[in-house]
């Protein structure tokens, strides 16, 4: 009993370091929406706060959505925000309705969407604004919508959001994200994918092989096609290094970005590319051995396998214990039938075969071979329902789209952002001319390094809280570099996006962190051809003229 009392007490303190004290108003504001307490002659958008920690980590998503709703609240109702201050009302209202949507309360976080643009109604229709706050609070009902089986409500809102802020990675995953659950027993293309591949090139592998799981093999190709350079990925990566652990993070793109050559090989096979499945399944074969250092050996798929492979065929190759060997015996089984080895495709296929829409097409398409028209042998479990899962998942995506407000005084001065050549030779002079760029401080502004595979390395990094803003400034010097060697675009190879804090921390404990700013940083590689830009990657004088309007324009004074 005493152990059990003693257990008692110590959840007991664990649970009330877990959630922030009630400290006084300006914790309320800063623990709702990130700014400080709204003075009285200003419009209550005030700075950056710093924001409550919770305890040693052990909060989840329901501690610490109660925790933000409560402090919003509080900020609402606590006599502090003046009635003159609509837009930060409507940022409070915002912060609320995301920590609701984390834990599926739609209905409420909708009410809040409601009184924010109530607020805020007489800024729809100003560029900043509808970039932002505006693409937010579009988004934000648009998840709430989702929660609610509203696909076809919420897409014309998401729809509206990406076009308004096509080079922003968070709002382009969102908007793909609604769209995918409006269109799950749609096997058409979407183009919001080829869009969102094109920012974030890692993501494709998840997106063929999520494509592929549902038999939209079609999409799984497109993808694929835009995606800038995928099998690069392997050169850049490996340096020496042949095993899962050693590679780190670059070895789990590697792991997904094998699986998805199995998927796509698949995906290419059930729509008659034959070669095609053959080269994916060889580029696939290669990262994977590379990562698990496996040998290969031929299957035993019966001894006359070979005699009665078609002129030509390569005989089928099994990872020895490997992670994708289901995967390569689906592939193999399906080129089986293209080839006419009817025998062979059904010994493959009576192995254990992955769970998804791959698995039951093979199994009509040796039905169908065979002239069997009876039920296929594969089918999906019913308590499995992929859209009800995606509508549950689908709120986590609300604290990223929280995107800082802006206007045309908060954008950042581009022209002072750009490398000070003049203040390099200066500094290099005094530091005996070590480099020609030793002048220029690297905390803050852009940077770029050329590779020696002729890629470029592009990163800025800045202070302002907007995150969007940030990704579209290293997008635009991208464009920039391609004009200035007289390239139509480039592509993006890879990239990572960085939010940076100053965290405050006691026996590892965090107290609280303090957003600082953000950096992007992206490795590019010139094309040469306009069709390739427009294919696989982006024009650089479509993206000037886009952004160029935005931060090239002298700022307003204050």
């Amino acid at each position: 009993m005493k152990g059990l009392l003693a257990s008692a007490a110590l959840a007991a303190m664990v649970l009330g370091t877990a959630l922030p004290a009630r400290a006084g108003d300006s914790e309320d504001f800063a623990g709702c929406d990130g700014l400080r307490k709204p003075k009285t002659k200003d419009d209550g958008m005030r700075g950056v706060a710093s924001q409550p920690g919770y305890g040693f980590g052990l909060g989840n998503a329901e501690i610490q959505s109660a925790a933000t709703i409560a402090a919003c609240t509080r900020a609402l109702t606590g006599g502090k925000l003046l009635p003159t201050q609509t837009l930060r009302q409507a940022h409070l209202l915002r912060a609320r309705a995301a920590a609701k949507l984390r834990i599926n309360a739609s209905a409420e976080a909708l009410a809040d969407l409601d009184e924010a643009e109530k607020a805020i109604a007489g800024q729809r229709g100003e560029p900043f604004f509808d970039r932002s706050m505006g693409a937010s609070l579009d988004l934000l009902r648009a998840l709430a919508l989702v929660q609610q089986c509203k696909a076809a409500e919420a897409v014309p809102l998401a729809d509206r959001a990406a076009d308004r802020r096509p080079f922003a990675v968070q709002v382009q995953m969102a908007a793909a994200m609604i769209r995918e659950t409006a269109r799950h027993a749609d096997a058409k293309v979407d183009p919001q994918w080829a869009r969102l591949v094109r920012l974030q090139p890692e993501l494709a592998s998840t997106l063929i092989s999520l494509e592929t799981s549902l038999g939209r093999y079609d999409s799984a190709i497109a993808i694929a096609r835009a995606a800038p350079l995928r099998a690069p990925l392997l050169a850049r990566d490996e340096e020496g290094a042949d095993k899962f652990a050693a590679l780190g993070r670059h070895g789990t793109a590697l792991l997904a970005g094998a699986r998805a050559g199995y998927d796509l090989a698949y995906a290419r096979a059930a729509t008659g590319d034959a070669a095609g499945a053959r080269a994916e399944l060889d580029t696939a074969r290669t990262v994977y051995r590379q990562l698990s250092g496996a040998t290969v050996r031929p299957a035993e798929v019966g001894a006359d396998s070979s005699q009665s492979a078609a002129p030509g065929a390569t005989p089928f190759v099994a990872t020895v214990g490997g992670l994708f060997a289901p995967q390569e015996r689906m592939v193999e089984a399906r080129l089986a039938l293209a080839e006419g080895r009817i025998a062979d495709a059904e010994k493959l296929a009576k192995e254990q075969l992955p769970f998804g829409a791959p698995a039951q097409d093979l199994h009509k398409a040796i039905m169908a071979a065979k002239g069997d028209k009876g039920a296929p042998a594969i089918v999906p479990a019913a308590s499995f329902d992929p859209a009800a899962a995606r509508r549950q998942a689908i709120g986590r995506l609300a604290d990223s789209l929280l995107i800082a407000h802006e206007t045309p005084r908060s954008v950042i001065d581009y022209q002072k952002s750009r490398p000070n050549v003049l203040a390099a030779l200066v500094g290099a002079a005094f530091s005996m001319g070590t480099t020609l760029l030793s002048g220029i401080p690297k905390t803050h502004g852009f940077k770029e390094t050329a590779n020696a595979d002729g890629t470029i390395v592009v990163e800025y990094t800045g202070s302002t809280p907007s995150a969007p803003m940030v990704q579209e400034m290293t997008l635009l010097r991208a464009a920039e570099l391609a004009r200035a060697e007289s390239k139509p675009g480039f592509a993006i190879v890879a990239r990572d996006d960085y939010t940076r804090y100053l965290t405050q921390t006691q026996y590892g404990a965090t107290l609280s962190r303090t957003p600082t700013g953000h950096k992007t940083v992206m490795t590019i590689r010139l094309l040469d051809t306009p069709d390739a830009a427009q294919a696989q990657g982006f024009e650089a004088t479509a993206v000037i003229d886009r952004l160029g309007p935005l931060y090239y324009e002298e700022k307003p004074k204050a």
